[in-house]
């Protein structure tokens, strides 16, 4: 599997002032363009998953660990 990790650096009010590409094994470059096609596939899978995030955020809300089991 490869990698890209990326810090964020927020400023006091809590918007991104930089953004670093401190490892990058995949074959994109370590650009703009490819922050914006990652910043499109992270809200489509968000958008995809919406009912799940918003159970999950509701159990951790309430300190419930979801069950994985299966039938």
């Amino acid at each position: 599997m490869k990698a890209l990790t990326l810090t964020f650096l927020i400023n006091d009010n809590n918007c991104i002032k930089t953004i670093l590409f401190d490892e990058n094994e995949t074959n994109m470059p370590s650009n703009s363009e490819t922050l914006e096609r990652l910043a499109i596939t992270l809200l489509q899978v968000l958008k995809a998953d919406e009912n799940d995030l918003k159970i999950q955020d509701l159990l951790n809300e309430l300190n419930i660990s979801k069950s994985n089991r299966m039938g």
